[in-house]
């Protein structure tokens, strides 16, 4: 059975709406807003599952931690690599996912071409050649990432006029500054 499923896990609908968009087409990307359904999932699919990207703080701060707890000591969800994510990088949440097992640890919000590099690496670091979805050419896939860096600019224009629309929708959001 090829790995070809990215759970990420994340408490902020617009986030996984993000990161699901980065990684539509590369993976079948599964998205859970809570950790309890997501440990279900993850165990029911831990053949498929190739990688977790986990929000540290799922309603509230350093939930996360447990949760990558959790998929640390199940035989099997222990090999799947679990990138952790959050908008509050402290030194002290790095150096503790990092102990505690994580494969890597992203800031938001994220750079589309930078998550991508970094979550198909912690792939491919954990599985051998040939058993993941990135091993396989889709017909109707875009190109590898690295070749898909000059349709950044588009996806990242895409994503500001869609911010400003849910801003304008929902007039207490307030857009976070984002820079490429």
């Amino acid at each position: 059975m090829t790995r070809d499923t990215l759970l990420v896990i994340d408490d902020s609908p617009l986030d996984l709406a993000i990161l699901n968009e980065i990684f539509k087409h590369l993976f079948q990307v599964e998205c859970l807003e809570e950790a309890r359904p997501a440990m279900s999932y993850v165990r029911r699919n831990s053949q498929r599952v190739c990688a977790v990207l986990l929000d540290i703080c799922l309603g509230r701060r350093g939930a996360g931690f447990q949760v990558l707890q959790q998929l640390q000591s199940a035989p099997e969800t222990t090999p799947i690599p679990v990138i952790l994510i959050t908008a509050d990088a402290q030194e002290e949440y790095v150096l503790n996912g990092l102990k505690k097992g994580a494969a890597d640890f992203l800031v938001k919000p994220v750079n589309p071409h930078t998550v991508q590099e970094r979550v198909c690496a912690a792939v491919r670091s954990a599985w051998p050649a040939g058993t993941t979805v990135l091993d396989t050419e889709k017909p109707d896939s875009p190109p590898h990432p690295a070749e898909a860096e000059r349709c950044l600019p588009d996806l990242a224009s895409r994503w500001e006029r869609l911010l400003q629309l849910f801003s304008k929708a929902v007039p207490s959001f307030i857009p976070p500054a984002i820079s490429f």
